[in-house]
């Protein structure tokens, strides 16, 4: 089982396993009351930075998106 790190009340990331030849960190984004996936933060090589890949059909509240933003702005800080 892989570690869950909280990011604001209703989510949780996990690290992915290193993939080979990538320099950078991936984490699933998942919803923190059912353990569903909710995307994915991974680096983007056209924009030299992180972003939020979201799955199919989820929404996300004011409150969700800040507590991404803060997450990602946390890997690109950590992660550089």
């Amino acid at each position: 089982m892989r570690e869950r790190t909280s990011i604001g009340k209703f989510m949780y990331v996990t690290m992915r396993p290193p993939v080979p030849r990538c320099k950078t960190q991936q984490w699933d984004v998942f919803a923190g009351n059912g353990d569903a996936l909710l995307g994915t933060v991974a680096w983007c090589a056209s924009w030299r930075q992180y972003e939020f890949r979201p799955e199919p059909d989820t929404g996300f509240s004011a409150g969700c998106l800040h507590d991404l933003v803060e997450f990602i702005k946390h890997c690109r800080d950590r992660y550089r």
